[in-house]
């Protein structure tokens, strides 16, 4: 994300655009399609046996992150060579199976939880405590960031691929990426889980609990106001990232991101429960059916339906300077320095083409079919010309001979 810094300071309007579509749209649908999809699981698969539920949430998702992860460059080889109808067509189907794989990771972790500690106090700190300890310890705390503080564009460059915790993607030793894999997708994406229970679970526990209602509306204001909060501290914070080095960065990091994730996580209970009070409460299924078939469809219409997905390991800190600070939720900034650098490619190759005519013109010579290789064109420059006196001293030779 060598563009993080930059994209700040893009264009004020763009900053103000990306920060709107993230709040009321992207927030909003990403918010829905989960919703929609947990409570559609919590319904139709095994709802009488919620135990049994959640261990077959938790094999699929496991299962579809694990392959998912170990097969990207395959797939990002693939897929990208086909016709562009028929890689739109296996691209979006990606998008789909990986979107429900998530949704069941989560879903599988965070159920078999409540199943088997309960959803009181004791549980939610635990869970709070071990995941947080052990993303900072791990360098990873970054990762629980999520809308509306992010923002995924489905770039087809990188449509398949993400960074493990070891980064061995391109490593040739298989076991290595195998490993890399299973410890990103069940160490690393669980953790993120635990923090995100824990955090719910404590909001549900101290956001006015007698009262749904308040305490869907509590939970939304604090989440949009700390959200805006994380956006302005950006300009700031890229200062200080530019100036600190070392372990100190990283707590700065550290400290901003929980301060976003604080927005994050009120956003998404807010959202998640004014959806189950006011959109179609008589009709529950219908309502999660309209939230996780809405969320999806429109977000792949404005290409970024990866937004909903939670995949790969980001490490604190790992962009330099000042790019540390600056949260990835560019969406029209995006399509802006994309532009830029498609720009930047077509002066590149003009002043390319430019030093190849030149090199095929040299002192009048033109090459019709091509240019003139170095070495060739050494040789020409090195053959005798007629006004050199060695040239004529050798010509007075070959008449004297002859």
């Amino acid at each position: 994300m060598g563009d993080r810094s930059e994209s700040l300071w893009v264009h004020p309007a763009a900053v103000l655009t990306d920060t709107v579509l993230s709040l009321c749209l992207v927030a909003p649908m990403v918010v829905g399609y989960w919703r929609g999809t947990w409570f559609l699981l919590d319904f139709y698969l095994y709802p009488d046996d919620m135990a049994i539920s959640c261990w077959i949430s938790l094999v699929a998702g496991f299962g579809i992150l694990l392959l998912a992860t170990w097969f990207q460059r395959y797939l990002q080889d693939y897929v990208t060579r086909q016709a562009a109808w028929l890689y739109f067509l296996l691209s979006r189907l990606y998008t789909v199976v990986l979107c429900l794989g998530c949704v069941n990771h989560w879903r599988g972790v965070w159920g078999t939880l409540d199943v088997y500690t309960g959803i009181g106090w004791t549980t939610a700190s635990m869970s709070l405590v071990i995941g947080v300890t052990g993303l900072i310890w791990l360098h990873a705390f970054r990762n629980i960031m999520a809308p509306p503080l992010v923002i995924i564009v489905d770039d087809p460059e990188e449509y398949f691929t993400f960074p493990t915790m070891f980064r061995t993607l391109d490593s040739k030793q298989r076991h290595l990426i195998a490993l890399d894999g299973l410890f990103s997708v069940t160490v690393v994406g669980s953790l993120v889980v635990l923090v995100w229970r824990g955090a719910f679970l404590l909001l549900d526990l101290v956001m006015f609990p007698e009262d749904v209602e308040w305490s869907a509306w509590g939970s939304t204001i604090l989440g949009y106001s700390s959200s805006l909060f994380s956006f302005a501290l950006q300009a700031p914070l890229a200062v200080l990232c530019s100036r600190v080095t070392g372990i100190w960065r990283i707590v700065v990091v550290d400290v901003s991101t929980a301060v976003g994730y604080v927005g994050s996580v009120n956003v998404w209970r807010g959202l998640w429960n004014l959806y189950d009070i006011y959109l179609l409460p008589e009709h529950k299924v219908w309502s999660n059916l309209l939230t996780h078939v809405a969320g999806l469809a429109i977000l792949i219409i404005c290409y970024c339906a990866h937004s909903i997905l939670v995949r790969g390991v980001y490490l604190d800190g790992e962009e330099p300077g000042a790019d540390a600070a600056a949260l990835p939720y560019y969406y029209v900034r995006y399509f802006i320095l994309k532009r830029r650098r498609v720009l930047a490619g077509r002066t590149v190759e003009v002043e390319t083409s430019e030093r190849e005519d030149d090199r095929k013109q040299k002192d009048g010579r033109v090459v019709e079919n091509g240019w003139l290789a170095e070495e060739v064109v050494a040789m020409i420059d090195e053959s005798p010309d007629e006004n050199d006196h060695r040239w004529k001293a050798s010509n007075n030779d070959k008449e004297s001979a002859i």
